[in-house]
């Protein structure tokens, strides 16, 4: 029986890769995997900066909404019909004991008031307070009488905004008159029957439209990189009336 030989070279053409060649290979391998797995991170980073841009935009466009819808309502009055001029018998009319808003000394808080059932209620108000914007409790009535000027701070107070998740770092509420282009006109006359002592009109009531501005900014707990900020013009539904006349000051016109 015929034995076949084997070709010279055949014994070395079936060798298996060098050392050489399995590195370039596991390093080419190593090169694609941490490409691939970079990319992912920085998708997931993405997505977890997006995820937490869009909580802090929905969370700061709810406070701010809340806020500017309770602070139209300052002012207002169920028997403001009493206290204006709009009668000549009307020489002394009663006093809107929800008029008044008071802006904190830092622009960080605004406390208000305003009608709600019974013959008083009590202030409210917001406040900036360690990061976190918090709200007035309504609660029973705090101030009594009929005096004009009634803006006692509130006694209880609730968070506005969640802790866990924002953190405001500017609230800002401010008259808007300057920040207006044009500006605002200054208060409107109401007019009289008669004319003041000096024959002109300074002592008629002024009639004086109310603009505030709220500006808030934050930034998310998870990721202090992440801010947004937001911005409102408030126009109080109850313009100011003010009585002018010195030597009545609840007067509306001259008798």
């Amino acid at each position: 029986m015929l034995k076949r030989r084997l070709p010279a070279g055949g014994r070395r053409g079936q060798r298996g890769l060098s050392i050489v060649e399995l590195m370039v290979g596991v390093t080419i391998g190593l090169l694609v995997v941490a490409a691939s797995a970079l990319l992912v991170s920085g998708q997931l980073t993405e997505n977890r900066r997006l995820l937490l841009e869009t909580q802090l935009q929905q969370d700061l466009r709810a406070s701010t909404d809340i806020i500017v819808r309770d602070l139209r309502r300052a002012g207002i009055w169920h028997d403001a019909q009493n206290s204006g001029p709009w009668s000549t018998e009307n020489t002394q009319p009663q006093c809107n004991r929800y008029a008044t808003v008071v802006m904190g000394p830092d622009a960080d808080s605004v406390v208000y008031r305003y009608y709600r059932s019974g013959d008083n209620n009590s202030a409210l108000g917001i406040k900036l307070e360690n990061g976190v914007l918090k709200s007035a409790i309504h609660t029973a009535a705090v101030v009594n009488g009929t005096t004009c000027v009634q803006n006692a701070t509130p006694t209880g107070w609730q968070e506005l905004t969640d802790s866990r998740t924002m953190r405001i770092t500017r609230f800002d509420v401010h008259d808007a008159d300057d920040d207006e282009d044009p500006p605002l006109p200054d208060p409107v006359p109401l007019p009289c029957a008669k004319l003041c002592d000096d024959n002109t009109d300074s002592c008629w009531p002024r009639l004086k439209v109310r603009l505030l501005k709220v500006e808030i900014e934050a930034e998310s707990v998870a990721d202090p990189s992440v801010t947004r900020s937001m911005e409102a013009t408030v126009k109080l539904r109850n313009d100011f009336v003010e009585y002018r006349d010195a030597a009545h000051p609840t007067r509306v016109c001259p008798t």
